[in-house]
């Protein structure tokens, strides 16, 4: 797996930023971000810690392929404890936020604690630090993106909160770049009860595989597959809209204050292209193997003690 093998964190209430390694034992074991983050969240908080606590740590993770010549594969996930259930909490987004950090040699950004005042990190090749966030208050994310852009340049992608998120409301999103929204979860509450204003981002190194031939012939194959598929083809032109029949179907679209949990049929192109949706999804969705459907206990991996 194409990783850095190390981590930052920052730890808002000492105003210590470290780096620590991720052992290849506990990258082997976990499938990308998500489920490195979920292991340290499970391992780091007990089950009687708040999402409002500042206690409570929030994982930036990049996703497995992320830094390398892949496609499609610039994939962030945000892990904590949702401000509204209590239970874990998982935000995705693209663009080149996740791509940047491993850039910038890093597979992880662990926050915790609480800043004194409202700042935003900067992360690069040379290391990270925090910097007073006073002038970017009251900011909307796209407003935040393109005045940090100015001061640091071009080449920082930007993930940071709006107004909602300051206030630390329980559905408050997180967006890079101005334009990519990390949803679901409401991770961007957590967030801003931190007072943590935006994380701008700067790497250029791209991570290779270690079999360079293999991993572009595989490339190649998924190409050639995306390219030619009736299913992807429909992808293409709808987008996830393509699903709405199949959603409809399923009880997942509601009408009459959820009184009702279907829509009147569906017509148009995509009524068209539902049976196509429905004899697929048969065949692509996998299926878990039995024994990751067994009752999991994950070992604990510490990181080690800071300073």
């Amino acid at each position: 797996m194409p990783n850095t093998g190390r981590a930052l964190r920052v730890n808002l209430q000492r105003g210590a930023i470290q780096t620590f390694p991720l052992p290849y034992s506990l990258l082997s074991s976990y499938l990308g971000g998500r489920g490195i983050s979920t292991a340290l969240l499970y391992t780091l908080v007990g089950p009687e810690t708040s999402a409002r606590s500042p206690k409570m740590p929030i994982f930036f993770a990049a996703g497995p392929l992320s830094g390398t010549p892949a496609f499609a594969a610039t994939t962030l996930t945000i892990t904590t404890r949702s401000l509204l259930t209590g239970l874990i909490a998982h935000s995705w987004a693209v663009g080149q936020w996740a791509e940047r950090l491993k850039g910038a040699g890093y597979d992880m950004v662990v926050i915790s604690g609480q800043a004194e005042s409202w700042s935003y990190l900067i992360i690069n090749e040379e290391g990270a630090e925090l910097r007073p966030a006073d002038s970017l208050l009251g900011l909307d994310t796209i407003e935040t993106y393109q005045r940090l852009r100015e001061e640091l340049g071009d080449e920082y992608s930007i993930l940071a909160l709006g107004p909602a998120g300051e206030r630390g409301l329980p559905y408050a999103a997180i967006v890079a770049d101005g334009r990519y929204m990390a949803e679901p979860a409401g991770t961007g509450g957590v967030l801003g009860l931190k007072k943590i204003k935006a994380i701008a981002v700067r790497g250029a190194e791209q991570l290779q595989p270690a079999d360079e031939r293999g991993f572009a012939s595989l490339l190649e194959s998924i190409r050639e597959r995306v390219t030619n598929d009736e299913l992807a083809e429909a992808m293409r032109q709808f987008g996830s809209s393509y699903y709405l029949n199949l959603a409809n179907e399923a009880g997942a679209l509601t009408s009459a204050q959820w009184a009702r949990c279907r829509l009147q049929s569906l017509s148009g192109p995509l009524a068209h292209h539902a049976g196509r949706a429905r004899q697929a999804r048969g065949s692509w969705l996998p299926r878990l193997p039995d024994a990751m459907l067994q009752r999991f206990r994950p070992p604990r991996w510490r990181p080690p003690a800071a300073a």
